[in-house]
């Protein structure tokens, strides 16, 4: 598919000619024609046998529909020229040195006319202009692309991301309804929670955007360290928010029993747990030392959290847990040493806990 492009002060102009198109369709006449040849020759011809002559069309006719299968199935060949389309126009733009933002989308403009009938062809065109910052241009490619297969799951995920993206984090009220009908079908659209999320915090939703951004934590185990130290300072920014009297943290003081020193080392693991005193055994928050440490001074709060839909509130019940792992495992074993706390009913703002490690697990 041959392509070039035209510039002018009054924007750029694709002119685009099918020569790829032209040879494949010669190479496919002359083909039927040969066959068509031996198929009607004995016919007008008395001592030709009409048997041989039809045995030697039948490769011609094979390899005909070989090539039609292989490269000229219509949908397949439209897109792909309709791609190469795109492929060539890209780099024919990035030679132009001087083409300014504005002649670069009348280009993509001028080459949707050509492909406005190829749902693919739209897609990747519209996932161009994402890239390319073109983001309200690229949620009207995507509504014709989804016009014409709404089957297309990538479509919508790209649509919403589009929009998101046009209005600098917030959603419209229909690509939100529509995020969560995907996330109904697959709950592993991570990147559709995280969009919901920052809309949930820019519109002031701040305990909603908490929950999500939890839920990615604790369940997206394709989180880089980075990307979840990130998760996790928006949850700090959106706690701050909140009202005062619902920000629940522990000051932990952790020391160890001066007669069970002699049974640890250095390097034993210590954890630091806080549990509900009701329902669930599994941590609320949990952090880890070394005996090494010791004395500990630690401040336990939401950086710390285990649980996306369980929220520390005024007057709930916890206790506190220390315990020394030689194993390096949190699950108890026995001959464990730890420290628990009495019930401790919480309160806003910090809560103090004084802990010593002086028992040992027998069961």
């Amino acid at each position: 598919m041959g392509m070039f492009l035209l510039s002018s002060k009054t924007g750029s102009y694709v002119i685009i000619f099918g020569s790829d198109q032209i040879l494949f369709w010669c190479i496919m006449s002359m083909i039927l024609a040969i066959a068509l040849l031996f198929v009607l020759l004995p016919f007008g011809l008395r001592n030709v046998k009409k048997t041989a002559m039809l045995i030697f069309a039948c490769p011609f006719i094979i390899l005909a529909f070989f090539l039609y299968a292989q490269w000229g199935a219509l949908d397949q060949l439209k897109d792909t020229f309709l791609i190469q389309n795109i492929t060539s126009t890209l780099d024919n733009l990035t030679q132009e040195k001087k083409l300014s933002s504005q002649q670069v989308l009348d280009a993509f403009k001028n080459l949707e006319h050509h492909i406005e009938k190829s749902h693919y062809a739209l897609g990747q065109l519209a996932s161009l202009s994402l890239e390319l910052g073109f983001f309200e241009y690229a949620t009207s490619l995507y509504d014709k692309a989804i016009a014409l297969d709404p089957n297309q799951f990538s479509y919508w995920q790209e649509w919403i991301y589009a929009q998101s993206q046009q209005y600098q984090g917030t959603l419209p009220l229909a690509a939100r309804q529509k995020a969560h009908e995907l996330i109904k079908l697959d709950p592993s659209q991570y990147a559709l929670i995280n969009i919901i999320a920052i809309d949930d915090y820019l519109h002031e939703d701040y305990q909603a955007a908490i929950k999500n951004w939890r839920q990615l934590i604790r369940q997206d185990q394709s989180l880089t360290p980075e990307r979840r130290a990130v998760i996790q300072r928006a949850i700090v920014a959106a706690k701050s928010h909140l009202p005062h009297d619902s920000a629940i943290s522990f000051h932990v003081n952790v020391s160890m029993a001066p007669e069970l020193q002699t049974q640890v080392k250095p390097n034993d693991a210590i954890f630091v747990f806080v549990k509900s005193s009701q329902g669930s055994t599994m941590p609320l928050y949990v952090i880890k030392k070394a005996v090494s440490d010791l004395p500990l001074i630690i401040k336990l709060d939401d950086q710390q959290s285990m649980v996306d839909d369980v929220d520390l509130r005024i007057g709930m019940s916890v206790h506190v847990v220390a315990k020394v792992s030689k194993s390096g495992d949190p699950l108890d074993k026995q001959g464990d040493l730890r420290g628990i706390s009495e019930n401790i009913m919480l309160k806003s703002g910090v809560n103090p806990v004084k802990l010593v490690i002086n028992e040992k697990l027998v069961s």
